[in-house]
């Protein structure tokens, strides 16, 4: 019987609270694809230093 508590409790929790999570969701994603994007960045550019090419380029 607890089980089937916890069980309706927790889609209750989902439905009520599912935009909330939705948001959330997006917003670790979205950082996680910044700090990504960012360590790309840095590693570019530290191989452009690395090979003196970045004068030439830019």
């Amino acid at each position: 019987m607890n089980k089937l508590i916890a069980f309706v409790g927790g889609i209750a929790v989902g439905v009520i609270y599912s935009d909330e999570i939705k948001q959330a969701y997006k917003l670790v994603k979205q950082k996680k694809a910044d700090a990504l994007a960012k360590e790309i960045e840095n590693e570019v550019e530290r191989k452009l230093k690395a090979t003196h090419l970045d004068e030439d380029l830019f």
